[in-house]
């Protein structure tokens, strides 16, 4: 009886630890998948800064083009349930309509 019990403590230890590991296992998934989104997002975020020093000091447009393409791809696959940045996409719409019309003009 005694042995019984001690044998259900060592079982019930080991389950609760067992799922301790798990849960901290998915708990650092949770967070490295946030820290890559938070950096997509700080990259997005950075694009049009980059693209006004682009045009500034070189007026390399093709960069600057690119450089939004590849912004606006990021928006609309992996951060397009964000709508926070939505606004950073009608930006890189006014950019490149901007950089259009300089060029043709």
């Amino acid at each position: 009886s005694k042995l019984r019990g001690n044998i259900r403590a060592v079982q019930n230890t080991l389950v609760t630890n067992h799922l301790a590991v798990l849960k901290r296992k998915r708990r650092k998934e949770n967070l490295e998948r946030l820290e890559q989104l938070v950096g997509k997002i700080r990259d997005v975020k950075a694009t049009i800064p980059a693209v006004d020093q682009l045009l500034a000091a070189s007026q390399d447009y093709a960069a600057a083009l690119s450089a939004l393409a590849k912004t606006r791809l990021v928006l609309t696959t992996e951060l397009a349930d964000i709508h926070s940045l939505r606004v950073v996409l009608r930006q890189i719409n006014d950019y490149e309509a901007m950089i259009v019309d300089q060029v043709s003009n």
